[in-house]
């Protein structure tokens, strides 16, 4: 029995440390290893993980994961063209995926130290792909680079700088442990820094780009702690050194960013823009016709303000707004965005994609602020209590969880789909992990060698 048991912490620990090479083969294995991760756990842990009444955090989560599935419901039975239901049920997988991780976090099952190796490992095999692709034209696998970006392992998707964004985070902190009984730490660093950094510039995916240099400034400020503190000093010199580089190389750099900063939305414009009335449009509605095709677009050229394009996210947020201000309590149901777009779409500087570009605004059409409240308030407390918790004290995996979810939400940023497995996965897991956090006491705090 005890064999049984240890064997399943071992494939339990496994599943976890392949999720950052099932985030590069794609969604099929990152599902199937959410699946196979949540039967195992529910096989070992049993009822353990369920008795939520214990954890009044937890079953706030679960309240959000009925409101996916309500609002849901509600959107399918209005519009039944619309309805996802079976996504919806799906969904709930994320929520036993956090239980379950933060059972171990608890039980100190979870073997903290390999996972983040694992994603040092697979943050600097990805880095270095895209910096071969960017000097040779194809990257290992053969994948020819596109003008301005590179995707590297990640073929047809354009994904590369925000998964090194987020497991480099991870995998940086794996450098105490690796470093420890090494006599060129810096040296170490600064190399495994570069690979990272580079990799993270040259795929040309600019927000998480943006992202990792705020992370790079969040970790300068660690240099009070013990075991990180000439992680958090070297950092700082980085800081300084890549802001002297932007600096003295200003042209460039307005250049290549000329598009994604002139396309930041403007808070005043989307604000006027949503207070405009357009009632001579209101009979194209339910048409689908776009505004360009309107008689009255056609007719009076120049008579409608209209924003450029560019990157597009002020049109989308335009159209999510609007759309959150039809159903701002419970919103439309999971991933409704690319449904209901296209009742705006006769409005001038709106526009249809498949996702909001923005977590706040996706929760919101999808949940309203029903919804929102309660995956934000019980997180941002979560995050609050456990940084009171930890950060007098060097208990170093808190840190990269710390920051991931302040990058995840910060709230001006720009980002795929909230309710995708990509995100979903990245984001509950993480959720999970402070949780676990949240309730450990003292006592496993001072025995857990695989934790801290």
């Amino acid at each position: 029995m005890k064999k049984l048991s240890k064997n399943t912490l071992i494939f339990l620990n496994f599943l976890i440390c392949v999720i950052p090479l099932a985030f590069i083969l794609g969604n099929f294995f990152i599902n199937a290893i959410i699946t196979i991760f949540c039967i195992t756990g529910i096989f070992f842990y049993k009822n353990n993980i369920f008795r939520i009444n214990k954890n009044k955090i937890s079953a706030i989560f679960f309240i959000f994961f009925l409101i996916v599935i309500t609002a849901t419901i509600f959107e399918g039975y209005n519009n039944p063209k619309n309805l996802q239901f079976t996504k919806s049920i799906l969904f709930l997988r994320y929520f036993i995926f956090l239980l379950i991780l933060s059972q171990m976090i608890i039980n100190n099952d979870l073997n903290i130290k390999l996972f983040i190796k694992s994603c040092l490992f697979f943050s600097i095999l990805v880095s270095l792909d895209i910096i071969l692709q960017y000097f040779y034209g194809k990257n290992i696998l053969g994948y020819e680079a596109e003008e301005h970006r590179r995707s590297g392992l990640f073929g047809d998707e354009i994904i590369a700088g925000g998964y090194i964004q987020r497991f480099s985070i991870f995998g940086l902190f794996a450098l105490p442990y690796l470093l420890k009984k090494t006599g060129n730490k810096i040296f170490l660093y600064l190399s495994f820094f570069i690979i990272i950094f580079l990799g993270a510039f040259l795929s040309g995916n600019r927000m998480p780009l943006i992202m990792f240099l705020f992370f790079i400034l969040l970790l300068s400020l660690t240099f009070n702690l013990k075991k990180l503190k000439f992680i958090g000093q070297i950092s700082l010199a980085l800081l300084v050194s890549i802001f002297i580089f932007l600096v003295t190389n200003f042209d460039n750099f307005k250049i290549n960013y000329q598009r994604f900063l002139g396309g930041i939305p403007n808070p005043a414009k989307i604000i006027n823009e949503l207070k405009k009335n357009y009632p001579e449009l209101k009979k194209y509605e339910g048409t689908k016709t776009a505004f360009h095709q309107t008689e009255e677009a056609k007719k009076n050229v120049g008579s409608y303000e209209t924003f450029d394009l560019k990157t597009g996210h002020i049109h989308l947020y335009i159209t999510s707004l609007d759309l959150i201000s039809d159903d701002p309590f419970i919103g439309r149901g999971i991933r409704s965005f690319r449904n209901t777009c296209w009742e705006k779409r006769h409005l001038p500087n709106r526009l249809c994609q498949t996702h909001a570009h923005n977590f706040y605004l996706e929760i919101l059409n999808d949940t309203g602020f029903l919804g929102l409240a309660l995956i934000v308030l019980p997180l941002f407390y979560l995050i609050i209590k456990c940084f009171k918790k930890y950060r007098k004290k060097n208990y170093l995996f808190f840190y990269p969880v710390f920051f991931s979810l302040i990058i995840e939400f910060f709230p001006f940023r720009s980002s795929g789909s909230f309710f995708s497995t990509y995100n979903s996965t990245f984001i509950f897991f993480l959720i999970g992990l402070l949780i676990g956090m949240n309730e450990l006491k003292k006592k496993n705090l001072l025995k857990s060698s695989n934790i801290f």
